[in-house]
């Protein structure tokens, strides 16, 4: 078992025999993102439904919707952008109604991924504004997973000038962050005819 999988383990067996129950969906959720990093996507479904179920049980909107993007991402990733979508529909209703700005911004984000391939001008239309509103804000994280999928919207379309230019703006400020993303290779950059 990986050190970040024992840390997850052993604060998640904490939550639950405190009876946390918010605490316990959020730690579920960070496994369920350390089994994905670990390859094991049926670990991570199942912990990202348990996630849901958790923090359904409690009232808290703000992690009910940044747990369904966690889970919409996961499921884009895994090419089930319908399911992405509509996971991610329901975040930003959460988040709307909770006048939560930072989870209505990675709700957005989401829902825009998961558009890229279906509904690229849809996907365009939801993340322009927000990026704008992200700069604005200096959510330096934020603005970063906006400008890659944004890039990943360009290289789609077939604009793989601006669609680098938006990348290496991304990985800058995964950079300043010294978050992991820095580090990663978009598809369309390293197989740009997959």
């Amino acid at each position: 078992m990986s050190a970040r999988r024992r840390r997850c383990s052993s604060r998640w067996s904490w939550s639950e025999r405190l009876n946390l129950r918010l605490q316990v969906a959020v730690q579920t959720g960070n496994l369920a993102q350390t089994a994905s990093e670990l390859g094991d996507d049926d670990a991570a479904a199942k912990l990202h439904l348990r996630a849901l179920a958790t923090a359904d049980s409690v009232d808290a909107p703000r992690w009910q919707s940044t747990l369904r993007s966690s889970f919409a991402q996961w499921l884009t990733a895994n090419g089930r952008t319908d399911e992405a979508r509509l996971l991610g529909e329901e975040a930003l209703k959460l988040a709307q109604a909770a006048h939560d700005a930072e989870a209505v911004s990675r709700a957005t984000i989401e829902i825009a991924r998961a558009q890229i391939t279906t509904d690229a001008q849809g996907s365009a239309a939801g993340l322009a504004p927000l990026i704008t509103t992200l700069r604005a804000q200096n959510n330096r994280r934020l603005l970063a997973d906006a400008l890659s999928v944004f890039s990943n919207l360009y290289a789609v379309l077939g604009k793989g000038d601006e669609a680098r230019k938006l990348w290496e703006e991304a990985r800058k400020l995964y950079t300043a962050l010294e978050h992991p993303a820095k580090s990663l290779e978009p598809a369309w950059l390293t197989q740009p005819n997959a």
